[in-house]
């Protein structure tokens, strides 16, 4: 809730990535900032050749998800 107070956001996309010899895989959840409820959740794999692929990937399932989603902030 804090980190989404200081950016002025209803929601935070937050996650882990794990690299397991040549696969990447991307935990993903939107969480709301007026209780920390978690929207949606998600996980992408790719090959680490990948990885540009991936970030597509996440960003189009975050706003499939979402239809208003607006991604403005990158914090990482």
């Amino acid at each position: 809730q804090t980190i989404a107070r200081e950016l002025r956001v209803d929601h935070v996309l937050s996650g882990t990535l794990l690299r397991g010899g040549h696969r990447v895989r991307a935990t993903l959840q939107l969480v709301a900032a007026k209780d920390a409820a978690v929207v949606w959740s998600h996980t992408v794999e790719c090959t680490a050749d990948d990885v540009l692929e991936l970030q597509e990937a996440i960003c189009r399932d975050a706003v499939a998800a979402d239809g208003c989603l607006q991604i403005e902030h990158v914090v990482g």
